[in-house]
């Protein structure tokens, strides 16, 4: 299967978004939200402010398992927030005015950059497959949109790292060592997200049809849970089976892996 334009371009705005707009909402998130008092500050607005939105479903349960931990699973810890969480609780606890709109371009303000962030994020994420597709000229006017409100929020040095990633694009060609380095990060990363995540039913199933099926997919609505759950199940192939993690942004990169041996 040959991957067209258009699909890549999805997939590097998906890319971009992940891999660089979260970590750049998380420089903004750290400077209202200390890390050493994080978990004392949702505690004081659990009542009045959390709890409603739990109820609404606006915060899903595994968000709220990542806010409020079980006993002996240690703190909340913002590393372990994804974009849609983190600007929620920004929206609802500080004064940054966070919306859900695509704000007009010439509003450069913080809460504008934030909201431009987040509807990025939900248009790609709630995007159905067959429309997962993107116009050179749409993927150029979104990038740029997306990478300077990255900038304006995050610092000059995320510009670098916007201009890599557009260079390198999602089929790049560092080589096969390059991207198992990164994989080592990611299984480390894991490994700390999984002191929060408690074995749910949805993690149980998905273990159960590995067992019997060559590939599973997971489906759900936005904050559901998905992303924590495949990482889960994969770290534990990994640990305790001896299954090699493959982290690819389109089927088309899994070729590069493939052994005939």
């Amino acid at each position: 299967m040959d991957i067209k334009p258009v699909d890549t371009n999805f997939s590097r705005i998906d890319n971009l978004l992940r891999n660089v707009a979260q970590p750049d909402v998380k420089v903004t998130f750290d400077k209202d939200f200390s890390p050493v008092i994080l978990q004392q500050t949702l505690n004081r607005q659990r009542a009045k402010v959390l709890e409603p939105l739990r109820k609404k479903k606006v915060i899903s349960r595994e968000q709220w398992s990542l806010l409020f931990p079980y006993p002996n699973k240690g703190k909340a810890c913002s590393t372990t927030f994804d974009l849609n969480l983190m600007t929620c609780l920004l929206r609802n606890l500080t004064p940054i005015p966070v919306g859900d709109g695509l704000p007009c371009h010439a509003d450069k303000s913080e809460g504008a950059d934030l909201s431009r962030l987040k509807y990025y994020r939900n248009m790609i994420a709630h995007c159905p497959s067959k429309d997962a597709k993107l116009t050179n000229e749409k993927f150029e006017i979104y990038w740029n949109d997306i990478s300077q409100a990255i900038v304006r929020l995050g610092g000059a040095h995320f510009q670098t790292k916007c201009l890599s990633l557009k260079v390198g694009g999602a089929n790049d060609s560092a080589p096969i060592g390059l991207k198992r380095l990164h994989v080592k990060e990611l299984i480390e990363k894991w490994k700390k997200e999984k002191n929060y995540v408690i074995e749910t039913i949805a993690i149980k199933r998905i273990l159960d049809l590995i067992e019997n099926n060559t590939s599973v997919m997971a489906v759900g609505s936005s904050g559901c849970g998905k992303s924590t759950s495949i990482h889960y199940v994969a770290l534990s192939l990994y640990q305790n089976q001896g299954y090699e993690v493959i982290h690819v942004y389109s089927p088309e990169e899994i070729r590069q892996y493939y052994n005939p041996e």
